[in-house]
This record gives structure tokens, sequence and C-alpha cells, in this order.
């Protein structure tokens, strides 16, 4: 829960400027297929901390905080507002705001009615949560956010208007569009990547989806110039006022405009809030009151900065692609938690494929009152429990382990209900589908509005079993040990009843494994291997692999030397204000071998070594030569490092360079008898070579000033350097100029005599150390069960690692096989910490680097290969909710639960399907993840040319992730609909929607195809929506916004002007009558009114 309040600042008389071409650190960077507005005013480096803003569960349980923390929250603030009417507040998450309003008491809740009433109060976002970006569904996101927005309505008739989403890893550009089809007009985000990344997109929804979007930097909460714990240290309101004051003007230079939003608030801020507004009403006064600050400020709502700046009637670039990977730091990119408690996402999804069905169930038809409350009740239950659920410290796995296992006992509690209530009311009396060798009974739900010939699966303890259609025709079913498979056949939002008689019959085996992929439609055929590999990682390092950030071990060469990177700063610190280079953070300590070189490298002369030199006088300069083992063909370049003893970094400054030796002056004095001062070195050929997947290096030498221009390379990655100063004596400094990018570098110099000649630098960089792997799948045992109807292959790589290929056999004039090959990864419990596990597909494709992956199952993103990082593994690592897609000849892999992939190398793709990790990440948890869960992934694999693919990844997701729901019955009736739904649009939602007054349904239709993906399935659909559902005894239809909670002519009250050629932008047709017309991408949402 956000309860910061927000105090806006106007600062008439300061001047602002704006960066030639946006910020220094966003210009022309990200592209979104959804595009957001930026607000392009904070351009200082965003520093993440680690405040919950009161999650709903994270290091506790959200009850735990709730009576711990939340409750005095909300008490104390409805007091410290009604008793005074200038006081504002904003409020998030609204599970824990329902949950106080269900226990408070006839009179805090009129109070509260009244802070509502005078507009003290600002729901922002509005969800149950403030959910996760990188791993929910986009259905489960607008699950959520329908859940508290209709609460909102039902119960205050609020409408949330803006978003407030800063404690997410990261952001998608799926997030900011559904947020915009709910009718926000401003969003406010924080984590961002703090490195330039390119982005490309596939698919546009439209202009109408555009979000204006605030970035919050450096910090979420209350700055440290006005807090009032400032009052301990001796400080009074005057000098807080002060402070603060100066903090405002110190940050308007980076403003477009004279508005600032100042935040105060954060983790579970104002337990005592008639104290702490009663400071901020003294500080207020203190800042009006004094002229010499020439700033007003005023309690405020993000929604009354985002109006000041739209009255200004400036003119916005917009920005494309999303926030992933959010990259804090060098080492620090926070991509495991893609890939956190994998078995906890998988259930997740499967929850939510059952809240699927049984919302579209009770739907379907009208039910008598005491039928539809049971339901009703049931489904309550379990909208909170999948929506809690979605938020950014669950679903993640960046939680405590109690802490999941509170989410888990809910989820099952009322998934439970839900199943029971569902049984209940289809069987004619209640009893438990058990296998015995009589016949027991099964329903299966059909959530979609489209027609599924699907293989179910289902744990049995027996191995075969005759299996029966509601009209008593024997279907096919295959069985083996522990599992059954039967054919199911059911029509669109339908339940159809199946009896099962369990039998034994034992199965057949013979040998066999995986080689290739084809595609039977075109006959081409593509070489494939499917190994399993985990990375291992080690609790040494200050920043270690944990639940949110992944970072392996590396490789090092017992014959490693160790030599500091250069430091990075800009020319002003370096030669003006002479910035110490010893005490600058980001002088890394690089590990180097010949080993490192010449494995990709085996032409280029190298050595890498250390020597020793001694004085037995003590002199101002000492020099010292070290020869080469053997003669380079030409000047090599040349980087050293000195250290003396344990502690002392020694500067050294080459003398003389040739092709058998070189000469190194220092000016720090050498006792006679002491250890000496050691040179570390490298010396290479001068060399500039860059390819893709940190098969690079780059050598030579340049006259300080002057620019190093390569092919692109992450601007992260380290140089190193050394000075050459040809001069009798003297000596210089070196540093990187921290003005960098990705193609370019410029050394800089400072002399520290007074010498006239010139100084150069020596420079290389290279690839970090490849990581510490282990490749587990060499010589699997493999075992192939066949039967009539299906071809199972079973893989054994480890004890713990295992892996089922499912090939599907065509029944003549019954069942054609679906274009894709289903895979079930069974991984677990790893039997060590420190591990990441990862499948990899190798294949004979041709990739250039590219890979595609799904935003929230939502949009495609193109995924390129980042070079130059010395954290290649993970900066290249990208959430992805369901499929993802190889470059070239169109791989397509879905899953059923979200994972983090990559590709590495050519033609390569690797998913992480499993981590326990050995220590900490210190990103507040606090805690090891060390997860011993067994997880059970399935994967559906094809092949096909772009068209096919697309219509593969489109339909296939949606039946992935809904389900055929197998509910245990007693007599129970099928029942069926004549209706049907066009391949390129989905139902998405068909949910009892009622109010006081109405029974009402609300349906959500998505055309699944982006603009140009598909020759016929992309173009525009038509359709009558009185003749689409007439099932219904309709009396009215009303679009609305995604929420359903205002009509869709009352959204996008404000809108932003915007740099876009209007011609190339495109909005949805008006509804004509009972007419739609939706486009490729669009999500219209209606209610349906019944007689």
């Amino acid at each position: 829960m956000f309860n910061s309040i927000l105090v806006w600042a106007a600062v008439p008389k300061l001047e602002f400027r704006r960066e030639s071409g946006g910020t220094k650190r966003n210009r022309d960077v990200y592209r979104l297929p959804i595009p957001i507005y930026l607000d392009l005013e904070i351009i200082r480096p965003v520093v993440s901390t680690n405040g919950g803003w009161h999650d709903v569960g994270w290091i506790l349980p959200w009850e735990t905080y709730y009576e711990t923390q939340v409750r005095y929250i909300l008490d104390s603030t409805t007091e410290a507002l009604f008793s005074h009417a200038e006081r504002k507040f904003n409020q998030v998450e609204i599970l824990y705001f329902r949950h106080w309003w269900s226990l408070s008491n006839d009179t805090t809740r009129e109070k509260m009615r009244t802070i509502i009433s005078r507009g003290q109060l600002e729901f922002n976002t509005g969800g149950m949560t403030m959910n996760d970006e990188a791993c929910t569904l986009y259905s489960d996101q607008i699950n959520q956010m329908t859940e508290g927005h209709r609460w909102l309505h039902d119960t205050f008739g609020v409408i949330p208007t803006t978003s407030w989403h800063v404690d997410p890893f990261g952001h998608s550009s799926t997030t900011a569009s559904l947020w915009s089809l709910m009718g926000f007009y401003a969003y406010a985000i924080h984590r961002i990547p703090s490195q330039n990344m390119d982005r490309g997109a596939m698919g546009d929804a439209g202009s109408h989806t555009d979000l204006w979007t605030h970035i919050i930097a450096p910090l979420y909460d209350t700055p440290a110039e006005m807090r009032f714990d400032l009052m301990d240290q001796g400080h009074t309101i005057r000098s807080i006022a002060a402070l603060t004051a100066q903090m405002i003007r110190s940050q308007q230079v980076s403003y477009r405009h004279n508005y600032q939003m100042v935040l105060w608030g954060g983790d579970f801020y104002h337990r005592d809030a008639p104290t702490d507004y009663n400071l901020m009403d003294r500080l207020i006064r203190e800042i009006n009151d004094t002229p010499d600050y020439n700033m007003t400020l005023q309690y405020g709502f993000y929604s009354d900065y985002a109006k000041a700046v739209h009255s200004l009637n400036l003119t916005w670039d917009v920005v494309e692609g999303d926030f992933f990977p959010y990259v804090e730091d060098t080492h620090v990119a926070w991509t495991g938690f893609y890939s956190s408690r994998p078995w906890f996402k998988w259930y997740v999804r499967q929850c939510g494929a059952l809240q699927a069905a049984a919302e579209t169930f009770v739907a379907v038809r009208r039910w008598d009152d005491e039928t539809y409350e049971k339901l009703e009740a049931a489904l309550y239950r379990l909208r909170e429990a999948t929506a809690v659920v979605t938020h950014h410290d669950a679903i993640t796995g960046t939680e405590t382990t109690a802490t999941m296992l509170d989410y888990i006992v809910n989820l099952q509690s009322a998934v439970n209900q839900t199943t029971l209530a569902l049984s209940q009311t289809i069987s004619s009396e209640t009893r438990e589908g058990n296998h015995t060798l009589g016949v027991v009974q099964y329903a299966v739900i059909n959530s979609l509005a489209w027609r599924r010939k699907e293989w179910i699966s289902m744990e049995t303890e027996y191995p075969d079993a005759i299996v029966r259609n509601d009209k008593g025709r024997r279907i096919p079913s295959q069985g083996k040990k522990y599992r059954l498979y039967f054919l199911a056949d059911v029509p669109p939002l339908s339940t159809m009843i199946y009896s099962f008689l369990f039998l034994s019959v034992p199965s057949k085996s013979v040998k066999g494994r995986l080689k290739s992929l084809t595609d039977i439609t075109r006959g081409d055929s593509i070489e494939i291997s499917l190994e399993f590999a985990q990375y291992l990682s080690s609790d040494l390092d200050p920043q270690s692999d944990g639940a949110y950030i992944f970072r392996p071990q590396r490789q090092l060469d017992v014959n490693s030397v160790y030599i500091h990177s250069a430091a990075t700063l800009s020319e002003r610190e370096f030669t003006i204000e002479k910035a110490s280079i010893d005490s600058v953070a980001d002088r890394e300590i690089v590990s180097l071998w010949v080993g490192q070189f010449s494995s990709k490298f085996p032409h280029v002369h190298v050595e890498v070594d250390s020597s020793r030199f001694q004085s037995s006088d003590v002199r101002q300069y000492n020099e010292h030569t070290v020869k080469f083992s053997r003669p380079f063909d030409r000047e090599p370049v040349v980087v050293v490092d000195g250290r003396q003893g344990n502690y002392f970094h020694v500067l050294l400054v080459l003398v003389s360079v040739t092709r058998y030796n070189f000469t190194v002056r220092t000016d720090r004095p050498i006792w006679p008898g002491d250890a000496g001062i050691e040179v570390t070195y490298v010396a290479v050929e001068p060399i500039h070579h860059v390819s893709k997947f940190e098969n690079f290096i780059l050598a030579g030498k340049r006259l300080a000033g002057d620019i190093v221009e390569h092919p692109p390379i992450n601007t992260a990655c380290p140089i190193l350097m050394s000075p050459f100063y040809n001069e009798p004596k003297g000596m210089a400094e070196l540093a990187v100029d921290k003005e960098r990018n990705t193609t370019s570098f410029r050394g800089l110099a400072r002399k520290l005599d007074d010498n006239q000649g010139d100084v150069w630098y020596y420079y290389i960089m290279l690839p970090s150390p490849p990581p510490l792997i282990e490749i587990l799948s060499d010589v699997p045992n493999v075992t192939v069960v066949d039967g009539p109807y299906l071809r199972e292959v079973q893989q054994t790589h480890r004890s713990y690692v295992g892996i089922t290929y499912l090939e599907y056999k065509p029944i003549p004039n019954t069942y054609a096989p679906p274009p894709f090959t289903d895979i079930s990864c069974e991984i677990g419990p790893l039997p060590k910490s420190g591990r990441d596990l990862i499948v990899r597909l190798n294949t004979s494709l041709h990739t250039n680097g590219n890979i595609y992956t799904d935003d929230n199952g939502l949009e495609v993103l193109k995924r390129s290969y980042t070079c130059g990082h010395p954290e290649p593994e993970s900066v290249n690592y990208y959430p992805t909710a369901q499929r993802r897609v190889v470059d070239g000849e169109n791989l397509n892999v879905l899953s059923d639960a979200s994972h983090g992939v990559a590709s590495l190398s050519d033609g390569q793709m690797e998913m992480m399907m499993h981590r326990r990790c050995d220590a900490d990440d210190q990103k507040g948890v606090g805690q090891v993840l060390d997860d011993v869960t067994p997880v059970q992934t399935k994967l559906r694999l094809s092949l096909g040319n772009f068209d096919e693919s697309s219509r593969i990844q489109r339909r296939e997701t949606i039946a992935q992730q809904n389900r055929l729901v197998v509910v245990p019955t007693f007599r129970g009736k099928s029942s069926s609909f004549q209706f049907e739904m066009p391949e390129n649009v989905h139902l998405l939602t068909l949910m009892r929607f009622d109010d006081e007054k109405n029974v009402r349904v609300l349906v959500r239709l998505q055309h699944i195809y982006a603009k140009d993906e598909h020759p016929q399935l992309a173009s525009p659909v038509e359709m009558d929506l009185m003749e689409l559902f007439d099932m219904y005894d309709i009396a009215s239809i009303r679009e609305t916004n995604l929420s359903g909670i205002r009509g869709i002519e009352e959204t996008k009250d404000i809108v932003w002007k915007v740099n876009r050629d209007e011609e190339t932008a495109y909005r949805p047709i008006e509804l004509k009558g009972n007419k739609l017309t939706l486009q490729p991408m669009e999500i219209r949402t209606f209610i349906i009114t019944l007689t």
C-alpha cells in the first residue's frame, strides 16, 4: 500500500532547461510497442531502495502486516484527515483498505466517507495490489485491477484516474497499455534500467493506449532533507525547511517546468499520523511564509501534479520499448526473480485457469439465488487469493518462505472451495471422484469460446481405462503407470461429462532421443538438441546470486593475475577537482589469464604475468624493466598495475615499450630490504575485433584526450588503462571520461609534474571470464513408452532432472495431431545450493543474437544480445510469461509458467527452470532462496513460417493458459452452447457483474493478432453483439473502460500533446448500435444487462 502524501511545490521564478533530444538518461533509447509518454524531468541516475509500500506480503504475510502496521496507519490517518480538511492522503492497494473497512465500526466508516467526499483521499491505481510486471499475465493484471475498482465503485462511487506503480522490478509496455485502457491519464514508475539498451517491437495497440508517465527518482520515499527524525539530531523545523527548499531548488534544473512532486511517506509511514501531519503543517507554513525561498508547498495528489503539468500544454515525445531487464548497477541485474520459486509461479497459473473456468461456468446461465450465492462466495475467495499473488513480491518468488506458504494456503483453500462448489452444482448429489475399479465421472469445463479437441492427462493409480463421453460412446484413451490420457471434445463455454472404468494394462518400451524438429506442413527440418546445465554461484562476492539477482560465479585460473580497471570520472572531476582515483568505487579488480585470450583468439600473441622489483637505495623515481617470454611481432599494448604489500596501490607509468620488453616508473619510495613492488601486466598485440556473444577484444594506444571508436559494446564493460609518459622523470594518471557511450570512449590524463611532454594511454577491453557452468545432459537414460495414440520419450539426465517428449498420433476421421510437440520438464529438488538450472536448445538456425519474447502474454518484443557487459549472462536475460521465438525459422517455445530466457550464442536459447541459492542478495528479504520444491513445467515446441508461427503462438498460448479444467462429479449432466468466436477473437472475460438492481455480465473481447502479423487473421473483425450473445435475454449493452466501471465515453478526459504522425495513429471504431468492429490487438469491454 502506497501511503505517502504527495507534497507538491510550485517554484515560480526558477529557470528550467531541457536537454536537447530528451534527457541524458533516456535519450532515444526506449521504444514501447504500446507507447507511453515519458515525463523527461528526472534525469538523475536511478538509485533503487528496498522500500515495501505496505507490500501485500513480503517478509511477513499480508494479514500480519495488517495487524501490526496497516490498521494503525489507517486508523490514525482517518483521525488526522477528519480533523483538518486541507490535508490529503494517497492509497494504492485496495486489499488492505477493503479489509480495514470490513472491520471498521459505523463511526469510523462515516468519518472516512466524509474524508472521501471532501476530496482528501485519492485512490491511485486502485487494484488489489501493486502487481508485478514481469511474471504476470495480462489477464491476471486485469482481474486484480477489476476486483479493486469494482469494490471502490460499489462502496464509494470512486473511479481511479492515475496509477502509482513504483515498486515493481522493471516495467512492461503491456501494463502501461492496460492502465490506459482503464482510463488512467497519468502513470508513475521508478525502477528503470541504469544502462541504455535498444528495444524493438512487433505490433501496436494504437495511440489510444498512450499514457503519460513520470519517473520517480532517485528514491520513492521521503527525501533525506525532509525527514522529521532529523530533529533527533538537533535540527528544527526552520533548519529542515532550509534543507528542503535547497533540495527542491537544486533539482529544478532537471525539470521542463516549475512544478515538482515531493514524496512524503514510504514503508509503513504515518502510524502516528496526527503527529506527522502536525509537523508537516509547520514545515509547509515555514517554507510558504519565508519569501527568500520563493516557492509554495501544499498537500497534493499525484493527479494534482499531473494536471498542473498538463495545464502547461507541453508537447511530449513518444518513447517505445519496455524497461527490462532492470540493471541497477554493473553487477546487479534484477533478472533472477524471473525464475525464482518456479513451482509457485506454475501453481498461480493453474489457479488462474480454474478462476477463468469458474467465472465462465457461472456466467453462461441463470442460476437460482441459492446456487448463485454459493458459487459467488467461492469465487470471491478465489478472486482475492489470485489477485494477492500478482503482487510484485509474491509471484516473483522474492518473499520469505513463510509468506509464500501463506499465499499457497490461501490459494489452496479457495481452490478447494471453488472446486467443491462447481462439483456440487454439476452433480445431482455430492461425492468426490476416486480411482476404484468402478465407474467414476469427471466434468471437463471449457472456458474458451472456441471448440477444443485436446488430450487431457490425469494422475491415476491405474495405467489404463475405458473412457466414455456423455453419449456413452467410447473415446480414445491411453495410460501408463500413474498417468492416463483421454481425448476430450468440448464445445465453446461448455461442460462435458466423461465416465471412467479403470483397468490395468502394461506398457511397452523402446529406445530413442531427440535429434531434429520438422514442420510437417512444409517438410522443413532443423537440427536441434536439448540439454540441461546449471550455473554455479558463490556467496563470497559482495553482490551474490539470490531471489532477485542472477549472478553466476566466473571461472578463474590458478595462474590468474588481478588488475584494476581505470576509474570513470567526468573531465571536470578528474582534471579540475582532482578527484582521487583510488577512492572511486567503480574501479573494479579484473582477473586475467592467458587462456582468457587464447580460447577465442588463438592467433593473438598474449602475455599475462607479474614481476617484482626492488631497490638498494631510496630514490625519488624507481624504474623497472620486464622482459617478455618471447618477442612480439610488433610493439604490443601493455597495461600494468602495481602493488606494494597487501594494502598499497602503486601508481605506475610506462616509459618504454618494445617488442622485447617494457619499462615502468613509480614515484613511490622502495626501502632497502622490503618486499618491493609487484608489477602485474598484460601485453597483447594491438587489435580491434568485436562480434556477438562476448567474442571481442580491443587493444590499442591513443594520445590522451583522443577518442577510441569501436563497434557497439556495452558501456559497463571495464577498461584497463596505463599511461605512457616518455619523459626523463615525472608521473601521470588516467581515467575514462564518464561521457563514454556504446561505440566510443575517451582517455583523460593529468600530469603530476611540470613536464611539457605528451601523455599517451594504452587500453584493453575484453570480455569477462566465462561463468562456472555444469552440463547435465551428456548421456541421458532414455525410455520410450509407445501406445496406439501417443508416444512418450522419457529422458533422465540426473536423479533430479528429467524430461518427457509427447508425440500425438493421428486418429483417422477423429483427430489430427496439433502442430507442436509437448515437452514436460521434471526438475528438483536441486541437491545443492548455489545452482541456477537451465534448459538449453541448440539449433542449426542463424539468429544473430535475436530472439522474441512475449510481454505479459500480450505483445511480442525483439530481444537483441547486449555485447560487452561484465555480467553478460544476467543482463541478457528477459522475462517471458508464455512464449519465446528463436529468430530465423520461427522456432516457437510456449510454456505454462513464466521463466527467464536468453540467447547467449548463435542459434541458441536457454530458459532458467529452477534456482537454489546459497546467499541472500541483500535486496531486503533477508533470507536465502533455498528452494527445494520440485516442479514440472510443460513446454510446447513447434516450427513454422511466420504466418503459421503467429497462428500457433496466439491461439495455443491462450489454450495453454486456459486449460480444460477437470472437476469430479457424480451423475453430472453435460451442458453445451451453439456459440463460437472467430478464430482471431478471444472471449477474454465472461463473468457475472451484478449491481444492486440488475443481473449483469462483464464481457471482454480481444483481437489476438497484431497488425500485419497474419495475412488474413490480422484483419479487423466485424460482429453483432446481440447475435453473438443470443443465449441471453438482453436489456442493454454498454461499452466501458477495461475494468468495467465507467462508460467508455467518460474515459480519457485529459489528452496530452505528443510528437506523432497522426496519420499513422489509429483509435477504436465506435460501436454503431450493436455492431462492433474489433481491430488488431484491441481489447473492448462491455456490460450486458439482462432482463
